[in-house]
This record gives C-alpha cells, structure tokens and sequence, in this order.
C-alpha cells in the first residue's frame, strides 16, 4: 500500500504543534498560579506527558549533557538522597517523601520540555499575571483589610520570598520585551509584587533585595550588559516607587523598630523575641549537627526534641520553640541538623547546578530564584514551602530550557560572553 510521505509529514507536523502548544499552556498555567491558585493540574499533567514521551525525552540527553549535566545531577542527588534519608530513618510513607520524589520528577519533566519545547512568549506573560496577583491581593490585605501583615493565611516569609522573586523577574523581563507596552506590563507588574512582597512584613527580603542589585552593578561594571545610566534610572525608579508606598503605611518604620527593639530585648537576655527564638534554634541546630555530622537527627521532631532535650535544658532555652515553628529557621542549618553534613552538600549543590552551564540572559532570571532561595535560606527554611521548591525545580527547568532554545538558536548571539545589551532581541 502506498502511503504519501507529505501527508506522514503533516502528521509529524501537526502532532508536535499540538505537543507545542500544550506544553505552552501548561507551563503558562504553572507559572501563573505559581503564588496564588492552584498549579497542581499543571505539574501533575506535565509529569504525565514527560513518562508518556520518556524514551523519546532520554534521547536528548547526548545533545544536552554538557550544558544541562550539573542541574539533572543535583536534582537526582537532591531527590535521591533525601528519599534514602527517610528511607534510613524508618520514616513512613507519607508528605515527607513528596519534594524528594518531586525533585526526581523534575528531570524528567525537564528532558521532556527541552525535547518538544514551549512558546518562550508565555512565560513572561505568567510571570507577571503571578505577581499582579499575588501583589495586588497582599497590598488589598495590607491596606484595605488594614492586616498586620500581608500573607498571614499562609505564612508571611515564605509569601514574601514567593512575590519578590516573580518581581525581580518582572523588572528581568522589561529587557526582554522590545515593545513598550509590554515593558510598561512587566513595570507595573514589578512594582505591585514589590510593594506587596514588603507588606508582608517580611524583613529578609532587603537582604535578598541587595544581593540581587549588587549582582546587577559587579555585571554592569565587569561586561556593560546594560549601560549604567539605564542601571542606575530602573534602581532608583524601583526603590522610589517603593519606599513612597511603603512608607505611607509606615512599613519600614514597623520594621526598622520591630528589630531593633528585638536586638535590644536580646542583648539584655531575653531570648523571647523573633531574633532570640531563632538564636535559640539555631543553636540547637549546630549541636544536633555536630552531634550526628553524617546522618544528622532525622526528620521525626518527637525524636529530634528528645535528642535536644538535654542541650536545651542545660542553655535555659524555650522547649516549645521546636514545638511551635517545627524548622530551625536557616536552610543550612535545618538541613546539618536534619541531615548532617550531606544534607548541607546536596543543597548547595542544587544551588549551583542551577546556574552552572548557562550562557544567556536567562541565566539572570534563575539567579533571582537562587538568590531568594541562598539568601532567603540564611533566616528561614525556605525548603519548607512547596510553592517556593516548585518554583525552584520547576521553574529554574522552565528557564534553563529557554537558555538552551536561545543558545541553540542564536549560536551564542546572547551570550553572556558579548556585549549585546539585554532586550536586543
């Protein structure tokens, strides 16, 4: 029977444009309820694809390796690692297994995505519809509920990280987007997230603030990515426009005498403040690590206060503060005491293998994850949010596809390695 090879490739065609194009919406999906709705439908259906197209996905793996090797090997040893951890540690089946298992999903979500793609176009969009959002509802908590703080129905640290990440991300995007209109979009969107990301009350997002824009200077003084007199005019925009809103609804105030009131209250040795229940978990921390530095106490905090029960005891600390917050406050330091000196290794590991081995401007986009992941990390769990870990494994796989499109494509004509301005596409 004879079989028209034009209609074979109009068949081949059109099946990789519908692939194409549900990729796009699924990760459209993912990216825009990132913070706020719910993005499990999306995950779950690209996990879905990527087993059903999982042979086809394996064979990229030769054409990819030596760009994308260090981030398939930190996933596989972050997820693994952790799963042999429980495993070890005789802890049942249950939510403690879900971001392990979930970090070793994202590889092959992250083959599959790179072998049949996605319209880079979405991506942007979703970033900024995700911190319109999530932005626009923390200031109608902040200022029209009149809360304390914006994020209380979740947890105001984590919600702060989660908005001030897709907001750097927004202000990336203005350079990516030649058309005006698109560039007044990522603006605003940038800005909500912003001030949104402040009314949650969350004071480690200065630290991540200033790790990011320092980032950004080092760059402009070492290659000229951008020149400096439009550096210096997106800072200064950016930090006006967030102190005349914040300051009317005295946040930095709240905050600057929120801490040094706590600072104060611990010098004088009360330890029951913000700044002294995490003095006295990390602490805690440090001896539990020391104590067991290769396999760390485990996950199981009945078992972990016993261990420490003695060390609390004898310092005149709070019992009920492992109680109440259930982490130690410092990713480095839940994971020594957790999980020992590995535990610390396989994250930063992931840290690093996000970034090793990509070469254009989306190599930006994934240093602000990482940076409110690192620096983040240093005053609170961050691993303990599952939309900040998605967001991590799932969202820097979406960039490092989008580098490697670009790379492939351009053969190096965004490199980080030239002097082509961000937005030059």
């Amino acid at each position: 029977m004879h079989i028209n090879q034009d209609y074979l490739f109009w068949r081949k065609d059109l099946f990789f444009k519908l692939i194409f194009g549900l990729n796009s919406l699924l990760v459209f999906w993912f990216l825009a309820n990132s913070i706020v709705g719910n993005k499990s439908p999306a995950t779950s259906l690209l996990l879905l694809c990527s087993l059903l197209f999982l042979i086809p996905s394996l064979k990229k793996i030769p054409q990819i390796w030596s760009s994308q090797k260090w981030w398939i090997i930190s996933l596989f040893a972050f997820g693994l690692f952790h799963l042999l951890h429980l495993w070890a540690h005789a802890v049942p089946l249950g939510d403690d297994y879900d971001k392990p298992a979930k970090a070793v999903a994202a590889v092959f979500i992250f083959l599959y995505l790179l072998r049949y793609g996605f319209s880079h176009q979405v991506v942007g969009i979703a970033i900024a519809i995700a911190a319109l959002a999530a932005g626009g509802y923390a200031i109608y908590e902040k200022f029209i509920l009149e809360l304390p703080r914006a994020g209380t129905m979740t947890n105001p640290i984590r919600y702060g990280y989660l908005v001030i990440t897709v907001s750097l991300i927004c202000f990336f995007y203005i350079g990516i987007y030649k058309n005006r209109w698109f560039r007044l979009l990522f603006l605003m969107a940038g800005c909500v997230g912003a001030v949104g990301a402040y009314a949650t009350g969350t004071r480690g997002i200065a630290l991540i603030l200033l790790a990011v824009i320092l980032f950004l200077i080092w760059q402009v003084l070492r290659r000229g990515y951008i020149s400096r007199l439009k550096l210096v005019m997106l800072i200064t925009v950016f930090i006006s426009v967030l102190v005349l809103i914040a300051a009317n609804a005295n946040i930095f105030d709240r905050a600057v005498k929120r801490t040094q009131m706590e600072v104060q209250r611990t010098l004088d040795g009360n330890l029951n403040t913000g700044v002294g229940h995490r003095l006295q978990m990390w602490h805690t921390a440090l001896y539990l690590g020391v104590s067991e530095p290769l396999t760390g106490a485990g996950t199981d905090y009945v078992q972990i206060r016993q261990k420490a029960s003695a060390f609390i005891e004898q310092h005149g600390y709070d019992p009920g503060v492992l109680v109440r917050y259930g982490h130690f406050h410092n990713q480095y330091l839940d994971a020594f005491a957790k999980q020992g000196i590995p535990g610390v290794i396989v994250w930063c590991l992931l840290l690093a293998g996000a970034l090793i081995g990509m070469r254009t401007r989306y190599r930006y986009a994934v240093l602000i994850i990482v940076a409110t992941l690192a620096v983040g990390g240093l005053t609170e769990a961050v691993l303990r949010s599952s939309r900040l870990f998605y967001l991590m494994v799932i969202g820097i796989s979406i960039f490092r596809c989008l580098d490697y499109f670009e790379w492939e494509k351009g053969a190096g004509q965004f490199s980080l390695h030239n002097n082509h301005c961000i937005g030059k596409a």
